[in-house]
């Protein structure tokens, strides 16, 4: 009988081991993997967090780079189609081509009103306007002596010009002394963009 005790006493601290482990694991372990859940779950939610700002920051990016180029495309267009009226730099453009072209312009008259009559004219009757408008054509007329070769290189550096211009009429007259050489009337019509 007394090898009884000593059973139910290894039992019993056996039992009381399991007991003490059981203890342990529902004390420190479970919560501690309930901690881990919930830093998965943070951290997912972090990497959630992290996807939208870097996407948030990417269509910035995206919106930087859309900008430059609308600013470079309005640099390009104030050029072409600049607000003011400015006669003096259309007439050095025109100057240039003759220059690189060997012509000479013999004279440039702004008709920029009468354009501008023109088009209220057509306006009223009803017909409609030949440009937009936020656009107001101008227009100069051009005296040009030169050769066929050099009026071809002036309306080339014309059409190759920053600036918008439309040669709306020539008329060409060879000079009966000179086989070569010819006279040319040009119109020549350039924009501006009139802001309300």
């Amino acid at each position: 009988m007394s090898s009884r005790p000593l059973v139910n006493t290894a039992y019993l601290i056996l039992v009381g081991e399991v007991l003490v482990a059981a203890i342990i694991v529902f004390t420190v372990f479970v919560p501690s993997v309930k901690n881990i859940q919930a830093d998965r779950l943070a951290l997912s939610e972090t990497n959630a967090e992290l996807a939208e700002r870097t996407r948030f920051l990417e269509s910035i990016d995206r919106k930087r780079v859309a900008l430059d180029q609308n600013q470079t495309d309005e640099q390009l267009l104030a050029v072409a189609l600049p607000v003011d009226d400015d006669i003096d730099t259309v007439t050095r453009l025109l100057y240039q081509a003759a220059q690189t072209s060997g012509a000479t312009i013999n004279t440039i008259l702004n008709n920029s009103s009468q354009i501008e009559r023109t088009e209220t004219t057509r306006q009223v009757q009803g017909e409609g306007s030949s440009v937009p408008a936020q656009i107001q054509p101008l227009g100069v007329e051009i005296k040009l002596s030169s050769n066929y070769q050099q009026l071809r290189v002036f309306l080339e550096e014309i059409e190759k010009s920053a600036r918008l211009m439309d040669v709306t009429s020539l008329a060409i007259k060879s000079l009966e002394n000179q086989p070569d050489a010819l006279e040319a009337d040009l119109d020549i019509h350039f924009y501006k963009y009139a802001h309300e």
